[in-house]
C-alpha cells in the first residue's frame, strides 16, 4: 500500500519479477465487498480475485495478514504467507508472548493448516502461513552456516519482488506537479 499526501492510497498486487499485476486506487470510503470482513481483507480478495482457486500463494505484510484472511483464502484454495502484528485478534497468545533466544522459534498449527510462528533472529518476527510449517533450511551468513525457517526464506524472496516494483514505480511517477 502506498499513501499519498492527499489521502489517496494505492494498493498493488505484484508478481514475481516486480511486475504489478493488479492495483486499486482508494480515495474514500469503500462500499464494495462483504460488510462483515475487515476492509484490508476485502481489498486483498478483490485484487487477487483472478488468482484464487488455482493453488497459488499470496504473500502479504503485517498490515493485511490476519487469521481471518487465511480462512478466506483456504476456502478459495489459495495459500497465504505473511508477517503478522502481535496485537491482531485471534492470534495464538502462547506464540505471541513466547520469549525466544537467537535462532529459536515457536509455532502452533491449527487443524485447518494455518501456522502461526514466531522466530528470533536479530529481533522477533511473527509470521502466519498456510503453505509452510516450522521446517528449517541451511543458509550462509557471515561465513558460517546457520539454520533458518523456510517460511522466512520464502517470505524474504517474495518481498524482494514488491520492493523491486516500488523501485521501478519511483522512476515513472503518474502524479502531476501543480502549475
Amino acid at each position: 500500500m502506498l499513501r499519498h499526501k492527499f489521502g489517496i492510497k494505492l494498493y498493488k498486487l505484484c508478481l514475481q519479477g516486480g511486475y504489478t499485476y493488479n492495483l486499486k486506487v482508494y480515495y474514500g470510503k469503500d462500499e464494495t465487498g462483504d460488510k462483515n470482513i475487515f476492509g484490508a481483507t476485502n481489498t486483498i480478495l478483490e485484487l487477487s480475485e483472478n488468482l484464487l482457486d488455482k493453488g497459488r500463494t499470496i504473500y502479504t505484510d503485517n498490515f493485511y495478514s490476519r487469521v481471518s484472511l487465511t480462512h478466506e483464502f483456504q476456502k478459495r484454495k489459495t495459500h497465504l504467507v505473511g508477517t503478522l502484528c502481535s496485537n491482531r485478534k485471534n492470534n495464538h497468545p502462547e506464540v505471541v508472548k513466547a520469549k525466544l533466544e537467537k535462532y529459536q522459534s515457536m509455532s502452533l498449527q491449527s487443524n485447518t493448516g494455518c501456522t502461526v510462528l514466531k522466530w528470533m533472529d536479530k529481533k522477533d518476527v511473527l509470521t502466519i502461513s498456510t503453505k509452510y510449517d516450522n521446517s528449517m533450511a541451511p543458509v550462509r551468513r557471515g561465513g558460517e552456516e546457520i539454520e533458518k525457517l523456510t517460511i522466512i526464506l520464502g517470505y524474504n524472496k517474495c518481498k524482494a519482488f514488491i520492493d523491486l516494483s516500488d523501485q521501478l514505480k519511483a522512476y515513472s511517477t503518474s502524479l502531476r506537479k501543480g502549475i
